[in-house]
C-alpha cells in the first residue's frame, strides 16, 4: 500500500477515534442524565459497553497499518480485530430487545432498523476480517 494511502487511513482512524470519544465523553453522559432519553437509556448504557472493543479495534487497525508485508503478527492482530467486531455485534444482538421495546413504546419503527444495522454491521466486518485472515494465512503459511 502506498505511504500516502496509509497516512490517509491513519488520519481517518484518528478522526473516528476523536469523534467517538467526544460522543462517549460529552454527548452520552448528558443524554443519560436528562429525562429526554426515556426508553433509550438502557440502549445508551449498552453502547458504553461496546466502546472498549471499539477503541481496542481502532488501536489494532492503527497497529496493523504500521506492519510490513504479511507476517505472523498480522494474523494475530487480524484475529483480535475479528474478535472485537464479533463482540460488538453480540453485545448489540443482546441489546435488540431493549431497542425493540424502546421503538415500540416511542412509536419509532426506524429504531429497530438502526438496531439491526448496529448488530449486523460488526458481524459483517468480523466475517470479512476472517476471510482476509484466512487468505493471509495461506499466503504466509501460518496457522489460523
Amino acid at each position: 500500500m502506498p505511504k500516502i494511502a496509509k497516512q490517509f487511513i491513519k488520519l481517518i482512524i484518528l478522526i473516528t477515534a476523536i469523534l467517538a470519544l467526544g460522543l462517549f465523553v460529552i454527548i452520552f453522559p448528558h443524554a443519560i442524565i436528562t429525562d429526554v432519553t426515556g426508553y433509550y437509556r438502557p440502549v445508551l448504557y449498552i453502547m458504553y459497553l461496546t466502546a472498549l472493543p471499539f477503541f481496542y479495534a481502532l488501536y489494532l487497525v492503527f497497529r496493523l497499518l504500521q506492519e510490513r508485508k504479511g507476517n505472523i503478527v498480522m494474523l494475530s492482530v487480524l484475529r483480535r480485530i475479528q474478535i472485537c467486531a464479533a463482540t460488538i455485534g453480540i453485545i448489540y444482538a443482546f441489546n435488540m430487545p431493549f431497542i425493540f421495546r424502546a421503538g415500540d413504546l416511542d412509536d419509532a419503527p426506524g429504531a429497530v432498523l438502526i438496531g439491526l444495522i448496529l448488530t449486523l454491521f460488526p458481524i459483517l466486518i468480523s466475517v470479512f476480517v476472517g476471510k482476509k485472515r484466512k487468505r493471509l494465512a495461506e499466503e504466509v503459511g501460518g496457522e489460523l
